[in-house]
């Protein structure tokens, strides 16, 4: 659910890309690049914790054998050598994220939440929502940052 409030929060705070969205219907491909923009500008997990199992050059540092990483998979995602003006939100970007990890350590679940979060977003698009309240609330924690609050008035009710 971290992928879906933050993503409808991003929308609240950049109706211009909303706009856009809505503007194609949100129709299946453009939704699923959508989605993928979000999960890169605003992950629900920011942080990975990673053992060094062999020594490694990582730019100019070398990390020994068993070092303990803490890895900012949302810094990694806003790296300007990696995207185009990265801090800004731009649903029709393309391009890789490390919103569920890499490798081994990817996310069991990363096909589910898409597929979620491409099914649920249109839904509550058709309805109008509206901020209810401009009080936002985040559930406090190391290693996710999700929405937990955020109080939502649909003003049109969406076909079923």
């Amino acid at each position: 659910m971290g992928l879906i409030a933050n993503g409808l929060y991003a929308l609240f705070r950049h109706p211009e890309e909303r706009d856009r969205l809505e503007a194609t219907g949100c129709d299946a491909a453009p939704m699923a690049t959508a989605v993928e923009e979000l999960l890169r500008y605003d992950p629900p997990v920011h942080i990975a914790v990673r053992t060094a199992l062999t020594e490694a050059e990582v730019g100019d540092t070398r990390v020994p054998r068993g070092t303990i990483l803490t890895l900012m998979l949302n810094a990694a995602n806003r790296d300007p050598g990696v995207y185009a003006d990265p801090h800004r939100l731009d649903l029709r970007r393309t391009g890789r994220h490390l919103a569920f990890g890499l490798g081994p350590h990817f996310c069991l679940g990363a096909p589910l939440a898409r597929l979620e979060a491409q099914l649920m977003l249109p839904a509550l698009l058709r309805g109008r929502p509206e901020l209810a309240e401009d009080r936002v609330t985040y559930g406090c924690g190391f290693v996710a940052r999700r929405v937990q609050r955020l109080r939502v008035r649909l003003t049109r009710r969406p076909p079923l």
